[in-house]
């Protein structure tokens, strides 16, 4: 993996704890250690990410960078000699291939250039207690099965998805998807799909992997600009994977929460073909497991409200309550997850107003058929409760009053799948939502920051 720097320094990716002291510091009998630095140019560290390094031992680092580690040994003593006199001190990085590199430089500039690191990469410490690993061809088959056929791969998709890095060898930027949410690509196993339209005689752009060879068999990482923003997507023959949470690593950067991420664009084939992705592996581990599972039917058993996406039409389609949005180790506890209709009313600070009042109703309509199936019904009873809270003459009040003309006057209760009166009036009152949604993400980014907070 390549990270590239704008300049500045970075300590060793695996030894963020590294410094740098004068020489009269040191105890006695012990050798300061080795500095780590990146390459002005890129920074390689190994695709599996370790948080316990073997680096090469002081005296050897200060051999090695003077290809002095095959002489005598008195040789060896007359250059370390020199090495101290003139107050120079080895530091390591490494090359392409994951191999540690030496060199020197003065103990002054040692530390000048170590007190630059914070700003490049403000948020890798958090990294150093994950692994990583780079996608491989056999989880882009598992990405590209059709979903017709094997419908509880979406489930683990979204899993291994799950806090995936991608990294951008073009330009060096880096981001961690905190929360992934997965459609489908027919309308015939999901009604959310990404749509395929044909404007003024040309296809509107999509995330369909492109017919040219690429790193990932089949699988895309791509910028789709929509209504909403730039959205950041990872595409396959079987499915698009939304990115609705994320944090740029490489530099200090507000957390993206949302449909948009504009933090981090690949708007053109060249950066798309750069972008490098790598699996966390209990993310990884988690999701193949999943995939053994015929009958899987969540991502996980916890939290399940939490796993739908941020849909806002076709109430009356089962695909809208498939549970298939999944968080990364960073964001598994509700409140780093990005509010959506149906979780709204768990936000704490929501004021009992008609963002409050709705969310109710949706997130009643979501439980129901999580529960109960095409079985599910929504009662008279709680439109009225919800009915009531509502100020007249309101959106939400005229919206709740038309659910209400679709009960006869001996139902207590009306499906819900399959119901497209009552569709229709759900899709006016959605997005009424959309403001109160983006207030209490605002909550969201701050309990993701602090996730990133390196524990003192």
């Amino acid at each position: 993996v390549v990270f590239k720097t704008k300049g500045g320094c970075r300590k060793h990716l695996d030894n963020l704890t590294c410094t740098s002291e004068e020489k009269d510091n040191d105890e006695p009998g012990q050798q300061p250690p080795v500095i780590a630095l990146p390459s002005y140019q890129s920074l390689s560290v190994p695709i599996m990410v370790d948080s316990t390094p073997q680096m090469r031992e002081y005296n050897d680092a200060v051999l090695y960078s003077c290809n002095q580690t095959h002489v005598s040994d008195t040789e060896k003593q007359r250059t370390l000699g020199i090495i101290d006199a003139l107050e120079l001190r080895p530091f390591a990085m490494k090359d392409p291939h994951g191999a540690e590199q030496n060199g020197l430089a003065h103990i002054s500039v040692i530390a000048k250039l170590s007190a630059g690191e914070g700003k490049v990469a403000p948020n890798m410490a958090s990294m150093q207690r994950r692994k990583y690993i780079e996608l491989d061809n056999g989880v882009c088959e598992l990405f590209n099965r059709d979903w017709e056929f094997f419908p509880y791969l979406r489930f683990a998709c979204a899993k291994i998805l799950a806090g995936c890095l991608l990294l951008n060898n073009q330009n060096g930027q880096v981001i961690i998807a905190n929360t992934i949410e997965v459609y489908g690509r027919t309308r015939l196993v999901d009604a959310h799909r990404e749509p395929f339209v044909v404007r003024k005689g040309l296809p509107v752009a999509n995330s369909l992997p492109p017919s040219i060879k690429m790193p990932y068999k089949n699988v895309w990482p791509t910028t789709v600009s929509a209504q909403d923003g730039e959205r950041l997507v990872i595409g396959t023959l079987s499915f698009d994977a939304l990115i609705t949470s994320s944090l740029r690593l490489d530099t200090r950067m507000n957390i993206s929460v949302g449909c948009a991420t504009p933090s981090f664009l690949l708007s053109s084939t060249s950066h798309s073909l750069a972008t490098k992705i790598f699996l966390d592996q209990e993310s990884l581990d988690d999701g193949l497991q999943l995939a053994k599972g015929k009958d899987t039917w969540s991502v996980s058993s916890s939290n399940l409200m939490w796993q739908l996406r941020q849909t806002k039409t076709k109430f009356h389609d089962p695909s809208t309550y498939y549970l298939c949005r999944a968080s990364s180790p960073f964001a598994n506890k509700h409140p780093c997850q990005p509010y959506t209709i149906f979780t709204l009313v768990a936000f704490d600070h929501a004021h009992n107003g008609d963002g409050s009042i709705l969310s109710r109703l949706f997130h009643a309509l979501a439980s129901r058929v999580i529960r109960d199936a095409r079985e599910a019904v929504i009662d008279k009873q709680t439109v009225e409760e919800l009915r009531n809270q509502c100020i007249d003459q309101t959106k939400a009040s005229k919206g709740l009053d038309g659910i209400l003309t679709l009960f006869s006057d001996t139902q207590t209760s009306i499906k819900i799948l399959g119901n497209l009166p009552l569709n229709n009036t759900l899709q006016v009152l959605a997005p009424l939502l959309s403001t109160y949604i983006t207030k209490a993400n605002a909550s969201v980014m701050a309990f993701v920051e602090k996730e990133f907070t390196p524990i003192p």
